[in-house]
């Protein structure tokens, strides 16, 4: 024996009407105010969003199901403006370009399809590789007020190096330089001060000043096949 409350909901079913609306109007708990787009001056009603992951915004063209039980957006024809959430953040298409916002609506990526170009905007950004991470670009910058960096062993492959700055200070247990040639410009002092001083030079050594001092506490020794002053 058929169920007359069964068969009745069924023919209720059957009845429900599909047609293509505006959204006019976004209310609270996943409901809409729509339109007919066939006649967008014509009689308002409200409906449920049935798509999971759509965030109707006015002016979304939507496919809607119409029966005795209620209305239901069901599909999504258009929509100028699409929003997608995950968790407290949502995704959506702002001006041409991708944004991805927060739950207080700052901006944390935006990504610009024309140039190219995204930006990430966040108070706290971690970019964490387990074995690897890289970095290609024709040209990386970087503009901090201060900049950190704690590694183990730091490589530098370069053709060319230039660094410009008011104050340089470097410390170290130990300091290897290795170079076909050495040029330093000084305007004003070089000075070095240290326990023990030695250079060596294999073949010969060149002292060119307008005027030169040789002080010692004890003793001043000159070693050579042949001593010449004057």
């Amino acid at each position: 024996m058929t169920n007359p409350g069964v068969s009745k909901s069924l023919a209720e079913e059957e009845r429900a009407e599909v047609f293509e609306a505006l959204v006019v109007e976004v209310h609270d708990h996943g409901r809409v105010t729509l339109r007919s787009a066939h006649a967008p001056t014509g009689v308002a009603m409200e409906a449920r969003v049935a798509v999971h992951g759509y965030s109707p915004s006015c002016g979304d063209r939507v496919l809607c199901t119409a029966g005795a039980r209620g209305s239901y957006v069901t599909g999504v024809l258009m929509a100028p403006s699409p929003e997608l959430r995950t968790g407290d953040a949502c995704v959506r298409v702002e001006d041409g370009e991708l944004v991805i916002r927060g739950a207080d609506g700052t901006v944390i990526l935006r990504y610009d399809a024309e140039s190219r170009v995204t930006r990430v905007c966040s108070e706290h950004t971690v970019i964490e590789g387990t074995e690897r991470l890289e970095l290609k670009a024709k040209e990386v910058s970087v503009d901090a007020e201060r900049l950190v960096q704690r590694v183990r062993a730091l490589v530098t492959e370069a053709e060319s190096v230039a660094t410009s700055t008011d104050r340089w200070e470097l410390r170290a247990n130990r300091i290897s330089e290795r170079a076909r040639n050495v040029f330093r410009d000084v305007q004003a002092l070089l000075q070095t001060r240290a326990g023990t001083v030695r250079s060596i030079a294999r073949e010969g050594m060149s002292l060119f000043a307008d005027r030169t001092t040789i002080r010692s506490k004890k003793d001043t020794a000159v070693d050579g096949e042949r001593v010449l002053l004057g």
